[in-house]
């Protein structure tokens, strides 16, 4: 009787492993099929003057936001990778495996030509809820995370000047996301939590609402696994990017901690940092071949206002400091 009851036995599992195959199979494609969730879109206030509010839209895609030096060609052999003359706004720039990224990622064509197929309300659920317009998530390189925490007449402000870009014929190939991490990105959207600017009166909180935008401890925090900002190091820097020589470039601490932050700057200094490529006589320089270069978006910062730069600077001082000896950058090894 012993060799009938193992037998039954094998049998009892292989039966169940079949079933929790198919069980999972199931429920892959259910998650697959499963509808993307999106949510309601508020309306633009029509009291809003037209012209005033491209003008607001200008300063906030241009230069807050800077959403041409992801969305545009660049120079990669000039400092701060300059967008290519006549090609702003066309799309293509890739980031991808060899950044080390779960994805091959194009950037968008944002001109009305990239953007014919899409009306207002659709450029406003992929900027704040990530859904384009054929209905998938987004990568979240794209930070609709953070666009969903902007009051919804600045995001109405950005896609008002989006339509007044010329027009560039430019086909972007389609970007692929590897498996599971786009099943992910769909079952982990952020609902949106927006934000009345208007409500906002001090200083430090008017800096947080532009650096949410900026994107500047999305890019000035450590990575986790997920390819997220560490947020429990929120400023500390570290985060790595790698250039297209293969050297890799660091984010710097950006902290109140006076060693290897920035706590012993002043509001003048950290205003000058960045104004000093607004000067009409500035340059990119050439970086020579395995170069340390930055994808620190200065050319458009450099157009902010100084007050939102100083609004900044005191919303960076209530971080908690953070101490991380940033290695600013290492050459591609041979």
């Amino acid at each position: 009787m012993r060799p009938l009851l193992l037998s039954r036995n094998k049998r009892y599992m292989i039966y169940f492993s079949i079933m929790a195959v198919v069980i999972s199979l199931f429920v892959l494609i259910y998650l697959l099929l499963k509808p993307v969730e999106t949510w309601p879109i508020p309306a633009q206030e029509l009291g809003f003057n037209k012209d005033l509010r491209i003008l607001r839209g200008k300063y906030l895609v241009e230069n807050v936001a800077h959403c041409a030096h992801c969305h545009s060609p660049t120079d990669s052999t000039k400092f701060g990778f300059p967008v290519l003359e006549g090609r702003k706004y066309s799309g293509g720039f890739l980031m991808g495996h060899n950044q080390g990224l779960p994805a091959e990622l194009y950037a968008a064509n944002l001109t009305p030509y990239g953007l014919s197929k899409y009306q207002d309300d659709d450029l406003y659920r992929a900027l704040t809820q990530g859904v384009a317009k054929d209905g998938h998530v987004m990568f979240p390189l794209m930070p609709y995370g953070a666009y969903s925490k902007m009051d919804p007449q600045d995001v109405w402000s950005m896609i008002a000047y989006l339509r007044t870009l010329p027009s560039i014929r430019n086909d972007v190939p389609t970007s692929t996301v590897d498996f599971p991490v786009g099943l992910i990105n769909k079952l982990s959207q952020p609902s949106p939590q927006p934000t009345s600017f208007a409500s906002l009166s001090q200083e430090a909180d008017l800096g947080a609402y532009y650096a949410n935008i900026a994107g500047c401890l999305e890019c000035h925090s450590p990575e986790n696994s997920r390819h997220e900002a560490d947020l429990s190091q929120a400023g500390a820097g570290g985060r790595a990017f790698v250039l297209p020589g293969g050297g890799v470039v660091r984010s710097s601490n950006i902290t109140r901690e006076p060693r290897t932050g920035i706590g012993s700057w002043s509001a003048d200094r950290f205003v000058s940092r960045f104004k000093q490529y607004a000067d009409s006589a500035y340059r990119p320089e050439t970086i020579p071949a395995g170069g340390a270069n930055t994808y620190m978006a200065w050319h458009f910062f450099a157009g902010m206002e100084e007050a939102d730069l100083r609004r900044i600077y005191a919303y960076l001082r209530t971080l908690p400091p953070q101490s991380n000896q940033v290695v600013r950058y290492s050459p591609a090894s041979n």
